[in-house]
């Protein structure tokens, strides 16, 4: 979890009360974007981390496979299939094996 560094400001409340000083405290926390941003991508990565873990299934049940087949099959556009095959290729979990015509992906 990250370190929040608190800002605070006094600021001027301004509508109509000016004469009476009233001030209202205003905190930010500098680094809201960057808490904001670690819930959102936590959320992206488990999404991506499961639809990997998906395919790999797949392929393991169902080898000899070429992207254009698994996509009808899982119902995931073949640019997605292609992003996932490669980090699955550069973990060493899959290879294609074959010929670009006849191949397909093959679990390790």
């Amino acid at each position: 979890m990250l370190e929040t560094n608190r800002v605070e400001y006094k600021a001027k409340y301004t509508d109509g009360l000016e004469k009476e000083g009233i001030f209202l405290k205003v905190v930010f926390f500098s680094n809201y974007d960057e808490i904001k941003n670690e819930g959102i991508n936590e959320g992206i990565n488990e999404g991506i981390n499961e639809g990997i873990s998906s395919l790999y299934g797949y392929i393991r049940k169902n080898p000899n496979q070429r992207v254009s087949h698994i996509s009808k099959s899982l119902n995931i556009p073949q640019k997605t299939l292609e992003r996932w095959i490669k980090q699955l290729k550069d973990e060493n979990k899959i290879e294609y094996i074959g010929s670009k015509k006849t191949g397909g992906y093959h679990a390790k």
